[in-house]
């Protein structure tokens, strides 16, 4: 990992990379790069409604002093109402180039609004097409990505979330055109971040990385990134959950959620983020969390998959050597209910809610988790009695001894 001073340059999968304490500093040249304009570029900067009161928000406003020529606040999470909002602007604005500074909210709602400002749909039309979920078809505004919380991954995605709270369901603007042009991880950004976010982040990295190595759309690629994200932030735990995390860790924490979202882009997720969304409307949790309350459900559950309920073309072989390979990028654990218990573990010592303390109604938790095409990216097949059976599992043995009745 990059010390103190270092900052690393590079590009993945067709992107820019900067890496490590001060690659903010590296935002006049990314924007230069990836610009219409070249160093001329126009630019709109995006961020969130906390930007203002973070500890680095001075310096942050120093460089992009050098760059922006305007600056949007998108608040909350990204709905098609807030997307449309800020699709309105960027058009109006007519930028060469957009910068979003934020979470994965701001960033996703900047790669939604830039992306669909290449569709040349506006209102209605444009509001009818969000809600199709179809892919965006031509490019539109680069963006450079430059998150402040790590583990969501939407720097490196080629999608992005928008929440429809009205018919309760979370929607993807997708395409090659919504991946980020250009990237800067600066773990100095991470300052003034609480240990429930930190621990909300890191959760999400696990379950992307995890998902992704198991999915039945994984490939190699797409598994040795999921894994090295696992490597990358399971050692992490203590410190996170005790407040203690150097400038090393931090780097550590955002190339872990660098690295899930490579592996979702090319495996996608699976069971824990189907079932995360619905907990994410109905409760509130955050997107991380509402995937932690679940992890070790679907670890203990897929440990028993058989040939017989194998969902995946290559066989429970396959998916007991991949849970094999989790259990090693875990930082010490010697079994999957070893990695399960970690997790729930680390849920208490950040005094996160579990599944159990939600009150949620199982059955209805499954049926919406099931309506989502990612469940069924599953390597264990999954249908509503089976899933409402583990979601109403109260202990890490009947989990573990659910029969599978797809």
């Amino acid at each position: 990992m990059p010390g103190r001073s270092a900052v690393r340059n590079g590009s993945t999968m067709g992107q820019a990379l900067v890496v490590g304490p001060g690659a903010l500093r590296a935002l006049p040249d990314s924007v230069a790069a990836v610009g219409r304009s070249g160093a001329q570029s126009r630019v709109m900067t995006i961020v969130g409604a906390g930007f203002h009161t973070r500890p680095w928000v001075d310096e942050v406003r120093t460089v992009l002093d050098t760059v922006a020529d305007a600056v949007r606040v998108h608040r909350g999470l990204p709905t098609p109402e807030s997307v449309l909002d800020l699709h309105a602007e960027v058009v109006t604005f007519r930028p060469d180039v957009v910068v979003a500074i934020g979470g994965g909210s701001v960033i996703d709602a900047a790669k939604a609004a830039t992306a669909l400002a290449g569709t040349g749909m506006s209102g209605p039309e444009l509001a009818a097409y969000i809600r199709t979920a179809g892919p965006v078809p031509a490019a539109g505004v680069p963006v450079v990505a430059v998150p402040t919380t790590p583990g969501t991954g939407a720097e490196a995605t080629p999608f992005a979330t928008v929440w429809d709270r009205t018919g309760r369901t979370k929607l993807s603007v997708a395409g090659p055109a919504v991946r980020p042009a250009a990237a800067i991880l600066d773990p100095r950004l991470l300052a003034g971040l609480s240990r429930a976010q930190l621990a909300s982040c890191l959760l999400d990295t696990l379950a992307q990385g995890i998902e992704a190595a198991w999915s039945i759309r994984s490939t190699p690629t797409a598994s040795a990134y999921g894994l090295a994200a696992v490597a990358a932030v399971a050692p992490l735990l203590e410190a996170v959950a005790a407040g203690h995390h150097t400038m090393s860790a931090r780097t550590a924490l955002m190339l872990g959620g660098y690295h899930s979202g490579q592996a979702i882009a090319i495996g996608e997720t699976t069971a824990c983020h189907a079932i995360s969304y619905d907990l994410t409307l109905r409760f509130g949790l955050a997107h991380g969390h509402a995937c932690g309350v679940v992890l070790a459900r679907l670890l203990r559950y897929n440990a028993a998959i058989t040939d017989r309920d194998c969902g995946d073309p290559r066989g429970a072989r396959h998916v007991q050597s991949v849970l094999s390979e989790v259990v090693d990028a875990f930082a010490g654990a010697a079994d999957v209910d070893h990695v399960a218990h970690r997790i729930d573990g680390f849920l208490d010592r950040c005094d996160l809610a579990r599944y159990d303390d939600l009150a949620a109604d199982h059955r209805s938790v499954a049926e919406q988790a099931l309506g989502y095409r990612r469940c069924h990216n599953n390597p264990r097949a999954l249908d509503l009695s089976t899933l409402t059976a583990l979601l109403s599992a109260s202990s890490p043995s009947e989990m573990g001894a659910i029969q599978c009745h797809a």
